[in-house]
């Protein structure tokens, strides 16, 4: 231990890079004095605030707000903010956010996922004054994150994204429909989760290379009209489809546009063909639910920059959920699992973020 303790602080923050819990860094941190710092600098690097279903009962936000302001240096040691809320938040609780959000220099990403609510009357959360006014001059974020954001204003929407023109990562839930905005915002954006619509908009004049998205049979075939120069610049493209027959056919004639296309995701059980991707650059399909009849040979057959068709199963090993995955040339599958959350796997390498791999003969 006493050997351990002489590293260079550099080398100690390091090693504490691998505790993935937050219980491991607070239990890090109350080892001993000396690396009391290491624990809580890795501790804080990403906070994760859930607030209860009890209002009365939930002050974390206001717990979080004193840890910061009891030692400043925290407040620079926070790159990532996750905010889940489990009702409509409180205004003392939207307050204490933007006077946290305020004492944060270094953020580089910000969730917030807020209950999704299915009334029309619903209250909008106004971004702009909430948390703009309380960004720092210069802004620092590069990843926003908004699930379930059916209550987020437009409005003040667009003042934000304005605000932090660096922005490169942007989600929201597959209703979300950003409004119509200029060149000027969201420049430097290449990672894009939206509705088709808002995807197609904000294409281009900008370099966005992976997105998620949402396709049925009302979707309007916008693509057709598009510079293929816009429609190349996508690599990576993970879909849910909806609307029955209509639904597929604008599926297939989306991706037929996307020629440069590297990674291709299917989040529900819409059949692809080996015809709609042998036009692509093609190397990786995934398959997320399956449905009838796939024929592996014919797909490596007829798409020659294919080189691995992954399925997931219903199938759960020791190393939690996995998926089943077939190289062109091997004969037997592999077993793999993924080294990121769940539906993440559009934002990773697919060769390089495996957790764990197995033989056929694990199956």
């Amino acid at each position: 231990m006493p050997a351990f303790l002489k590293l260079p602080p550099k080398v100690l923050l390091h090693v504490a890079g691998y505790l993935t819990k937050q219980s491991d860094c607070l239990a890090l941190a109350l080892t001993c004095r000396e690396l009391q710092i290491v624990g809580e600098q890795e501790l804080y690097s990403n906070v994760m605030l859930r607030l209860k279903h009890d209002v009365a009962a939930d002050n974390r936000m206001e717990m979080l707000y004193r840890c910061l302001t009891s030692f400043e240096p925290r407040c620079e040691w926070v790159r990532s903010f996750s905010v889940t809320l489990l009702r409509p938040p409180t205004s003392k609780e939207l307050e204490g956010l933007a006077a946290i959000m305020r004492m944060l220099p270094c953020l580089d990403s910000f969730k917030f996922e807020f209950p999704s609510t299915d009334s029309s009357n619903a209250k909008q959360i106004d971004l702009r004054c909430r948390l703009i006014d309380s960004m720092s001059p210069k802004s620092s974020l590069r990843r926003f994150i908004w699930l379930n954001a059916d209550t987020l204003d437009g409005q003040s929407l667009l003042s934000f994204l304005r605000f932090h023109r660096g922005l490169h990562h942007l989600e929201f839930n597959d209703y979300f429909e950003v409004p119509k905005i200029g060149i000027d915002i969201l420049p430097n954006i290449e990672v894009l989760r939206a509705p088709i619509a808002t995807v197609l908009r904000l294409l281009p004049g900008r370099q966005i290379r992976r997105v998620k998205t949402m396709i049925n049979d009302k979707t309007s075939p916008k693509w057709m009209g598009m510079s293929c120069l816009d429609m190349e610049k996508i690599t990576t493209f993970s879909s849910t489809v909806s609307g029955g027959a209509g639904g597929v056919e604008m599926h297939e004639s989306l991706i037929q546009q996307l020629g440069c296309l590297e990674f291709l995701e299917i989040q529900d059980e819409t059949v692809i063909t080996s015809m709609t991707l042998r036009f692509t650059n093609i190397k990786f399909l995934r398959l997320r639910k399956l449905r009838g009849p796939f024929s592996l040979l014919q797909f490596f057959s007829v798409v020659p920059t294919l080189e691995c068709i992954e399925i997931q199963p219903n199938l759960r090993l020791p190393a939690g959920r996995v998926s089943v995955r077939w190289y062109r040339g091997e004969r037997r599958p592999r077993i793999v699992s993924w080294d990121c959350g769940r539906d993440e796997e559009w934002l990773h390498d697919w060769k390089m973020v495996v957790e764990h791999e197995y033989s056929a003969a694990h199956i």
